[in-house]
């Protein structure tokens, strides 16, 4: 979901998911119980000109997988660790990952 030249009113009524047939529903999810993933983080890195990179457990250490947007001032920039979720528990999840 790099640049695409999209709307976010756009993108969201393109989730394949296909749980939200417009952005009015979408935002009363998102206000609710629904869980933030992908397109959030992609929404959130646009409306806060801030990087957001997101890594993986590997076999030696942390792996890069994505970066949305790219923040003008790196000392805001976010980086998480993306954790796959378990069959029934909900689904993927996000931890912080803080400099040592």
């Amino acid at each position: 979901m790099m640049e695409t030249g999209l709307t976010v009113e756009q993108v969201v009524t393109m989730d394949p998911s296909g749980k939200h047939s417009n952005f009015t529903s979408y935002v009363r999810g998102m206000a609710g119980s629904d869980y933030a993933g992908e397109m959030e983080l992609w929404i959130i890195s646009k409306a806060l000109n801030l990087g957001i990179s997101v890594f993986k457990n590997g076999s030696t250490g942390y792996e890069h997988m994505v970066t949305y947007g790219e923040g003008k001032n790196n000392t805001k920039d976010v980086s998480l660790l993306w954790q796959p979720g378990q069959m029934g528990d909900g689904g993927n999840h996000y931890d912080a990952l803080i400099p040592a």
